[in-house]
């Protein structure tokens, strides 16, 4: 019999395998020869160290199991735990031919995945030189769960890592990681893997598990917030997928209609900034600011145009807006006004004689203009970045991805069948999807990158990925589909239908849920989905309806006797705003 000491520490992990004969050193297993059997003891780690990676901080105990070299027969197991730390194993014959196998193991009954292991040949005895064991990590891959996270500012969510073997097992969750963020201006990671988004845009956060040295990456996506999710992408009608954050009284109803003083109209797209001022054009060719709660003035710019048609707000308080260009009715045109001066930075008149048919800013500094040709602009500047003929309404996915549709000039100069994904620093296709029939209304794109559009040419709505441009799935609802499709915080999507009723369709699969209990008289124009489950609608003879989003029924149906306009906006305090075309007020809701 001989009595085999081997100290288990914590040391480089570099090489696999057992060692004999080497010297003992610090966090080395070694053994040391007896007369009454082998002692074997084992020192568990309490934090890991730099450059240490032999057993695993996480691990609760380790297994030695003695082999038969010739038979493979297993002769004796002992297990060490942070509790009994020390065992003698007995019974083993001199001479033997023997292989040792150790194992670490996350639970203290010996239980789970092994998270390092190592075997060696000897023979008993062992001799009196120490017995070296060196375990390497069974780590081969690892992966952060969820591996894509998307917050609004000031929000969290936690993430866990896992560390797994070749063959798939879970080795490791979130014991032993070190965590990182490659941008901390958009998210942080605290030491156990919370992620709290800070400012808008994307980040990767990455755990670094310390033992094995292998890491994990998973992409954090901070979108904008409420306060501002209405001016990127979602500005005017150009988006639809907004909805307000918070809940107003408790029923819709209609609070007041309010015209420039001065007379005329207001016009266009209502727009709330981040502070709350609401902005809103008229069909005289000025940029009105008001405030949301008391709808006073607060100032004025004149543009020097004619009607104003659509808003958007940059970063840096600058106002985007579009217009047709006075005694020209053909001839779009785009301004940006510094919100702080209340001067215009800069103007540009496309060489295309088209009215603008869409705009959205994105936080990178650029706004994407279309008027037949899809333009990128320097928000601060104006200056044109690059300009792509022939292409529709821009939309931007939740990481600002920007989408675009070809335009067949040869059939009508508003419409396309071929969606595309465009590279928004080059303006060069990433893919192209034909889509068949024909669509010429704005996307709706939710937050898995799915995009929703009304293919009016195949009486058809289709969602396809934003990813590939793959279709997902197609469904023809019960009538032809004639607006923009509205995403909403029930996991569907809405879209008004030529036969004045509007359709709930599931957003996963596209199977019709319900259609509203009523008509809206005629064509539905335009839509809005509020916190409080209330689809705004507005018809093209002059009613406004609001629905109840669960189940289609009416809650309030508002005859305004002047068709009204198709654009609406919101903001966080249960405020609804209808813009106008056509020379009726702009009106505000309260929503409850």
């Amino acid at each position: 019999m001989c009595r085999l000491w081997i100290p288990l520490i914590v040391t480089v992990a570099l090489t696999a395998g057992l060692l004999a004969g080497c010297a003992s050193g610090p966090g080395t297993p070694t053994g040391t020869a007896g007369d009454s059997g082998w002692v074997v003891r084992a020192t568990f780690p309490d934090a890991p160290a730099v450059s240490t990676r032999l057993i695993p901080i996480a691990c609760e105990s380790i297994r030695l199991t003695v082999v038969e070299v010739t038979s493979e027969e297993t002769l004796t197991s002992v297990l060490l735990t942070r509790d009994a730390p020390e065992a003698t194993v007995d019974g083993l014959i001199a001479g033997l031919d023997c292989m040792i196998v150790a194992e670490a193991l996350p639970q203290s009954d010996g239980s789970g995945t092994p998270q390092a292991s190592a075997q060696i040949n000897a023979t008993v005895p062992v001799g009196l030189e120490p017995l070296e064991i060196t375990m390497a990590s069974t780590i081969t891959t690892a992966e952060i769960a969820p591996a894509a996270i998307d917050l609004e500012p000031g929000l969290t969510q936690q993430a866990v890592a896992l560390a797994k073997d070749a063959d798939d097992n879970i080795v490791l969750t979130g014991d032993t990681w070190t965590w990182s963020s490659s941008d901390e201006a958009v998210a942080t990671v605290s030491s156990s893997g919370l992620v709290t988004a800070i400012g808008r845009g994307m980040c990767e956060v990455t755990a670094l598990e310390v033992e094995s040295g292998i890491s994990a990456a998973a992409t954090v996506s901070v979108a904008r917030g409420w306060a501002d999710a209405i001016w990127p992408a979602r500005g005017g009608s150009a988006q639809n997928t907004y909805y307000s954050a918070m809940p107003g009284p408790a029923s819709p109803s209609l609070t007041t209609s309010l015209a420039p003083d001065g007379g005329g109209y207001y016009c266009g797209a209502p727009l709330v900034g981040h502070d709350g001022t609401l902005y809103v054009g008229s069909d005289s060719g000025w940029l009105h600011a008001l405030d949301s709660a008391t709808h006073e003035p607060l100032w004025s710019v004149d543009l020097g145009t004619g009607f104003v048609d659509q808003l958007a707000l940059a970063e840096d308080g600058i106002i985007l807006a579009t217009a047709v260009q006075s005694g020209n009715t053909d001839q779009g045109t785009i301004l940006a006004v510094d919100t702080a001066t209340r001067q215009v930075l800069w103007h540009l008149v496309p060489d295309r004689e088209h009215p603008s048919a869409g705009m959205v800013t994105d936080w990178a500094g650029s706004v994407y203009y279309c008027c037949a040709d899809l333009y990128a602009l320097d928000v601060h500047t104006g200056g044109v970045r690059w300009m792509r003929a022939e292409m529709g309404k821009p939309s931007l996915g939740p990481d600002g991805s920007l989408y675009s549709y070809k335009l067949d000039v040869y059939v009508d100069p508003v419409r396309g069948k071929t969606l595309v994904q465009v590279d928004p620093a080059t303006g060069d296709s990433i893919w192209e999807s034909d889509l068949g029939g024909w669509f010429c209304t704005s996307m709706a794109i939710d937050d898995d990158w799915t995009i929703f559009i009304p293919n009016r040419g195949r009486d058809s709505v289709q969602a396809v990925s934003g990813i590939t441009g793959e279709v997902r799935w197609e469904q023809s609802p019960p009538s032809s589909p004639r607006t923009d499709v509205v995403v909403g915080k029930f996991g569907r999507v809405y879209c008004g239908m030529a036969n004045g009723r509007v359709v709930a369709m599931d957003a996963s699969t596209g199977q019709v849920e319900w259609q509203s209990s009523g008509t809206l008289t005629t064509v539905v124009d335009d839509m809005l989905v509020t916190a409080n489950g209330h689809l705004y609608c507005c018809s093209a003879l002059g009613t406004i309806s609001v629905l109840d989003e669960a189940t289609g029924d009416f809650v309030l149906l508002q005859l305004v006797f002047r068709r009204p306009g198709v654009e609406w906006s919101c903001d966080d305090q249960g405020r609804v705003y209808q813009g106008s075309r056509y020379g009726s007020p702009l009106r505000v809701f309260t929503d409850g």
